[in-house]
Parts: C-alpha cells; sequence; structure tokens
C-alpha cells in the first residue's frame, strides 16, 4: 500500500514543470508528460522539473550538513502509522496520513516575486495536482492540512498533510 501511494505521489509531482516562460505548467496526465518527455529527447532537451527530489522522509532537514545533497524543491514522504481494519475476502483497509515535506531554499523565488510570495505559489502545486488524486489501491486524496517550518538558516520546510483510503492485500 506505502509503495502504490509512494509512487503515485512522486509520478503526480512530476506533472509540475516549467514551461518555457519559466511559469509553472502541470501536465493533464501522465501520458502527455511521458509525451512530452519523448518529444523533449528528440530535440536534446530535457523537461524543466518543479521538483527536484523525491524520497522518504528521514529527518533530512535536521541533519543536512550530514547528508548527500539533493536538489531543491525536494519532496520527502512520510507516513503516520497506519490502522488496517480487516475488510471482506481478507483485504486490509486504512485511512493513512501522509505528510509531504517540501523543502526549498529560504531564497527561493519565482517571476520575479519575494521569496515568501514564491514559497506560497509552489505550495499550492501538491493541493492542485493531488486533491481529489487517485492510484493504484487507494482513492480520494484529501489535502486536509499546512504548516511552515521556517527553523533553518538557508531552507524552509513545508509540510503539507494529505490522507486517503486504500483497500488491498
Amino acid at each position: 500500500m506505502r509503495k502504490n501511494i509512494y509512487l503515485g505521489i512522486v509520478q503526480n509531482l512530476k506533472r509540475a514543470v516549467y514551461d518555457e516562460n519559466k511559469v509553472f505548467y502541470i501536465y493533464p496526465d501522465t501520458l502527455q508528460l511521458n509525451a512530452a518527455i519523448e518529444a523533449a529527447k528528440l530535440e536534446n532537451k530535457e523537461l524543466d522539473f518543479v521538483f527536484k527530489h523525491f524520497d522518504l522522509w528521514n529527518h533530512n532537514v535536521e541533519f543536512i550538513e550530514s547528508e548527500t545533497n539533493w536538489e531543491t524543491p525536494a519532496v520527502f514522504v512520510q507516513f503516520e502509522p497506519i490502522q488496517y481494519k480487516p475488510s471482506q475476502h481478507g483485504k486490509r483497509e486504512a485511512e493513512p496520513m501522509i505528510y509531504l515535506h517540501i523543502v526549498t531554499p529560504s531564497t527561493f523565488t519565482y517571476l520575479d516575486q519575494d521569496s515568501t510570495n514564491s514559497l506560497f505559489d509552489l505550495l499550492e502545486l501538491p493541493y492542485r495536482i493531488l486533491h481529489q488524486s487517485a492510484g493504484f489501491g487507494y482513492t480520494a486524496m484529501q489535502h486536509i492540512g499546512s504548516q511552515t517550518n521556517h527553523d533553518h538558516e538557508e531552507l524552509v520546510e513545508s509540510i503539507e498533510t494529505f490522507a486517503c483510503k486504500v483497500v488491498g492485500y
């Protein structure tokens, strides 16, 4: 279950790219994104993905000096402990909480805005992309919370909270 949710989140957030004018663009679906990737390869270009790094959360920001470098904006996925309920035919049901730790440099800017407004524009993307999304084994991802952590010198860690319903083996 967690693997499917993680892969679904990554696949969906990779639909956010910068267009040629450096404006956020969200491909409507993965097929169109894959076609754009192939078209860019034919032109010896690469798409400019908004989110540059994905991984599981492991207090990455707290140990930044000892961490391997990763590009920002980065998205780290954290799962709350999942409580399963038995259902028909031996399947498990749950409603997991998922935290997306979105890490940006404190100097992140977008379209000549100040860093605060740029950050808020960036943080709208997970909601726009993931809210009501579904994938293999999970349904109706819901955006249920946001918080911003300014406790780091050169980085800002924002946490977007989602919940969904999962049913599976």
